[in-house]
């Protein structure tokens, strides 16, 4: 009698402490092994994302293209070939850049990629509308209240929308689209090729807007290092010294 009495005493006391140590070490040994594999899903979904919205991009600018026989930069109606960059993101249509290039975000949107050691910094000028938003050459015909029917004329069949939205990378920053390599042959002292990119999970870009290969990895013609998401749309015929075509 007394030990069945002890034992439903036990019971309701609850467990035991080495019973309670030996739950949390379990417990911890699981997060320890289950946390950094779902946080590697977690990121490995992203970079997929990102992967998808690049190359969904790219075909839109190419789509763009075969309609009109030109590439998506125009900076006005009667002013062709301006544009250097194309993003994504909300941007204040009466400004289209919204914001310059790799500065701070105007309400509403959100940054650019960090430059990084490449050229794209150089690309920061004064003109405000070297920055367009991408939305407004792939989605709508020019920005509504500024630059109305930017490409849809006599001479071009703009047949768009090519892009129904065009969001931002996974990690909260704007994908950009290097345009100038669209109209100019040459930029610094190299080819130029027309990268749709994303900085990846570190937000900084690694790929030169000069480079044919993503993360800029030019001394072996291979990608070994950075963390950039992109894709080429647009690339020189030339061949490129120490980099197969």
């Amino acid at each position: 009698m007394g030990d069945s009495v002890a034992g439903i005493l036990r019971k309701t006391w609850g467990f035991t402490l080495p019973e309670v140590a030996a739950v949390v070490a379990i417990t911890g040994t699981l997060a320890a092994v289950v946390v950094p594999v779902a946080i590697d899903q977690i990121e490995n979904g992203r970079i997929a994302g990102a992967k998808q919205n690049v190359n969904s991009i790219s075909s839109a600018i190419q789509d763009f293209f075969r309609d009109t026989g030109e590439w998506p930069d125009r900076g006005a109606p009667d002013k062709p070939d301006l544009a250097y960059v194309l993003r994504s993101g909300k941007f204040n249509a009466r400004s289209e850049a919204g914001f310059t290039l790799f500065g701070t975000p105007t309400p509403g949107n959100v940054k650019d990629p960090e430059p990084g050691s490449t050229n794209w910094a150089s690309l920061i000028g004064s003109e405000p509308f070297r920055v367009h938003a991408l939305v407004n050459h792939l989605t709508t015909d020019g920005a509504p209240d500024i630059f109305p029917n930017r490409y849809r004329d006599a001479s071009v069949n703009w047949n768009g929308p090519y892009l129904p939205q065009v969001f931002n990378d996974p990690w909260g920053r704007n994908y950009l689209v290097f345009s100038k390599a669209f109209t100019v042959p040459k930029v610094t002292a190299g080819n130029i090729f027309g990268w749709v990119i994303s900085g990846g999970p570190n937000k900084t870009l690694e790929t030169d807007a000069t480079s044919p290969i993503l993360n800029n990895n030019l001394a072996t013609g291979l990608s070994t290092s950075g963390d950039d998401v992109g894709v080429l749309v647009f690339q020189a015929r030339e061949a490129i010294p120490g980099v197969s075509k």
